[in-house]
């Protein structure tokens, strides 16, 4: 699968759907490409300039707790948690959902940063101002059941080793 990287000044960023990077995507707008600001009705996933890998450049991105994720995810599409799960099941799930460690290089290292405890952290080492404004925040959220929250486990597996080694 390509990867697709944000420049951000000497660096480039991986986002990953559901954990902050829209609000992170914004201050690095406002920061590296203020002249895109102008432009209206476009959000900055995709004013930003993007570029496959270049090998030269840091990876940066952000992982979340993978259950967290799936259940902020599945109050984004207004669904329950079993169609969450049916959704996983499909080829080419939502990418609200997929599993994170397909957005990241597998030719080399990224540098984790954990959602929401170490945002402020990436934004500092990044130059953008503190604190990161929390937006587009799930209020209701679907709860899973111990049969699903099993079943998401094992799906995220591969997630749950890089979220607890970040």
């Amino acid at each position: 699968m390509l990867k697709r990287y944000f420049v951000v000044g000497d660096k480039l960023m991986c986002f990953i759907p559901r954990t902050a990077s829209t609000a992170l995507l914004s201050l690095i707008e406002d920061k590296f490409y203020p002249h895109l600001k102008n432009i209206k009705n476009i959000t900055p996933h995709f004013k930003i300039p993007s570029v496959i890998d270049d090998g030269k450049r840091e990876l940066l991105s952000v992982i979340r707790n993978p259950v967290e994720r799936f259940i902020s995810g599945c109050a984004r599409k207004n669904w329950t948690i079993e169609q969450g799960i049916l959704e996983l099941k499909k080829e080419s799930p939502d990418f609200h959902i997929r599993a994170q460690y397909t957005f990241l290089s597998e030719a080399r290292p990224t540098k984790l940063f954990k959602f929401p405890e170490q945002i402020d952290e990436l934004a500092n080492y990044l130059g953008l101002p503190t604190p990161v404004p929390r937006i587009n925040v799930s209020t209701v959220k679907p709860v899973p059941t111990e049969a699903e929250l099993e079943w998401l486990n094992n799906y995220y597996k591969k997630d749950f080793e890089l979220f607890n080694n970040a």
